[in-house]
Order: structure tokens, then C-alpha cells, then sequence
């Protein structure tokens, strides 16, 4: 990643050039850059696949939500 971001200093073709890709596999096809395509791999590559258990209903969602709010709070006044 430092390396495509040291040369779109030196060599701003590099970020400039746009890509038709679905990196995260959803059928949505979009304009992607290299630097955006180098560092959504590194990304996925970091990312464990969701529990087929998990559903994300509105009541999950709504939890999820407050303990992110409860972890933001902590935070911000520690």
C-alpha cells in the first residue's frame, strides 16, 4: 500500500486510471482505481467471512449500534 501511494506522488497515472472490478463479489461491477483495488485486497484479505448464523435484522442492527455508541463513549471521555 505505501508503495501505491508513493507513486501516485511520482507517477499520478497510477490513480488516475480507472478499472471495472467487483472486488467484494457482489455482482455491483463500479470504476476502481489501482490504489483503491491494492488496498480493498489487503483489506479482504484481513476480514474473516460472516457466521452463515448471523442475521442481520433490524433488532441486530439496533444493537450493534448502541454498543458502538457505548464503545464510542467510553472513548471519547476516557
Amino acid at each position: 500500500m505505501e508503495g501505491l501511494a508513493i507513486n501516485t506522488i511520482t507517477v499520478p497515472e497510477v490513480g488516475q486510471h480507472r478499472f471495472e472490478a467487483d472486488p467484494f463479489n457482489t455482482g455491483l461491477v463500479g470504476e476502481w482505481s489501482l490504489p483503491a483495488l491494492g488496498f480493498t485486497s489487503i483489506l479482504t484479505s484481513l476480514v474473516e467471512p460472516e457466521q452463515p448464523e448471523v442475521d442481520w435484522d433490524d433488532v441486530r442492527i439496533e444493537q450493534c449500534r448502541v454498543r458502538l455508541h457505548e464503545i464510542r463513549a467510553s472513548v471519547v471521555d476516557a
